[in-house]
C-alpha cells in the first residue's frame, strides 16, 4: 500500500490564509451592499386609515402623515427622501423634521432645508367604505 503523507508547505499555507482573508473581506463588503440595495427596493404595502381618527392639521401614523384642512386631505410618506429615516412632527415650529440629518419640511410636505433636496412623497388613497381609506405604501 501507499504510505503517503501530505505536508502543507509555506506556500500552501499562505495561499489558504490569503483565500480566507479574501472571502472574509468580500463578505464584509457584500453584506452592507445587500442591505442597502434591499432598502432601496420599494415594498408595496396596504395601510387602512380610519377617517374618524383625524383631527384638523397634522396627523402622524407609523407609516404616513395626514394633513387635513377642512375637507382637503393629503397623505405623505413618513420616509425622508434623503436616507429613509422617519420624519417627526415638531409641534412648536409646526413643521416636520428628520431626526437623522436635520432635513425640514412644511406641514404640507414641502422641502425647507437640509440634505433631502426634495419634497416628501405624496401617497394616493382610495375610499373603501365611509370610514376607511386604503393607502398603498
Amino acid at each position: 500500500m501507499f504510505n503517503y503523507q501530505y505536508k502543507a508547505g509555506r506556500r500552501d499555507t499562505l495561499k489558504n490564509i490569503s483565500r480566507y482573508i479574501f472571502y472574509f473581506a468580500l463578505g464584509a463588503f457584500l453584506i452592507p451592499v445587500n442591505r442597502f440595495l434591499n432598502r432601496l427596493q420599494p415594498k408595496k404595502r396596504r395601510f387602512l386609515l380610519k377617517r374618524q381618527n383625524l383631527v384638523e392639521g397634522i396627523n402622524t401614523f407609523p407609516d404616513v402623515i395626514v394633513f387635513k384642512r377642512g375637507e382637503q386631505i393629503r397623505l405623505f410618506s413618513r420616509r425622508c427622501p434623503h436616507l429613509g429615516c422617519d420624519v417627526q412632527m415638531n409641534p412648536t415650529a409646526k413643521e416636520l423634521v428628520c431626526p437623522c440629518h436635520g432635513s425640514r419640511f412644511t406641514a404640507q410636505g414641502r422641502y425647507l432645508s437640509g440634505p433631502a433636496r426634495k419634497d416628501l412623497s405624496e401617497l394616493s388613497f382610495k375610499p373603501i367604505n365611509r370610514g376607511e381609506w386604503e393607502v398603498e405604501l
